[in-house]
C-alpha cells in the first residue's frame, strides 16, 4: 500500500513548478505595481511607495504558494501518471493553459454562467489536449523541465524579492 509520501512529487520537481508558479504572478505584479507608481509619488513619499508595492509582492508570493499547492494537491489526489510522473512539465503546461482563461475571466466584469461553463469546458479541453502531447512527445516534457531550470534562477530572485516584502509587511505592520 502506498504512503503519503509516496503519492508527493519530487522535490526538485516541486521547487521548478515554484518556479514557474512565480514568474508570471510576479510579473502581473510588478507590471501593476510599475503602472500606479507614478500616482502613488503624487501622494506619497519614496517609501510609502515603495512600501505599498510590498504588500503586492507579498500577495503575490501567497498567490504561487496556493497556485503550487492546488497542483500538488492535484497530484497527491490524481493517478500518479496523470501528473505525478513529470510534475514540473505537466504542472507548469497546466498552469500556463490556466492564465488565459484566469485573465479573461478576471478582466471581464460580469461574467454569464453559459459563457464561464464554455470558457471551462474549452480550458479542459486545452489541458487534455496538451496533456496528450506531452504524454505522446517524450522530448516535449524534458525540454518544458530544461527550460524551468534555466528560467529558476530569476524566479527565485523574485522570491527573495517577496520575502524582503513579507519582512517589510511585518515591520510596518507591527
Amino acid at each position: 500500500m502506498a504512503t503519503f509520501s509516496d503519492r508527493l512529487p519530487s522535490r526538485h520537481d516541486i521547487y521548478l513548478l515554484f518556479g514557474a508558479c512565480v514568474l508570471p504572478v510576479q510579473a502581473q505584479a510588478l507590471f501593476s505595481y510599475l503602472n500606479e507608481f507614478p500616482s502613488l509619488l503624487r501622494h506619497m513619499t519614496v517609501w510609502d511607495a515603495l512600501s505599498a508595492g510590498a504588500y503586492s509582492f507579498t500577495f503575490a508570493l501567497f498567490e504561487s504558494l496556493v497556485l503550487l499547492l492546488a497542483l500538488a494537491l492535484l497530484a497527491i489526489l490524481l493517478p500518479a501518471r496523470w501528473l505525478k510522473d513529470d510534475f514540473a512539465s505537466k504542472g507548469s503546461v497546466a498552469l500556463y493553459a490556466l492564465l488565459p482563461w484566469l485573465v479573461y475571466s478576471l478582466s471581464t466584469e460580469i461574467v454569464s454562467w453559459p459563457r464561464y461553463i464554455l470558457l471551462s469546458a474549452g480550458y479542459l479541453l486545452l489541458l487534455s489536449l496538451l496533456y496528450l502531447l506531452l504524454r505522446r512527445v517524450g522530448v516535449t516534457a524534458g525540454s518544458i523541465k530544461a527550460l524551468l531550470e534555466r528560467v529558476s534562477l530569476l524566479a527565485y530572485l523574485h522570491v527573495v524579492l517577496d520575502v524582503f516584502s513579507l519582512l517589510v509587511v511585518i515591520v510596518r505592520n507591527l
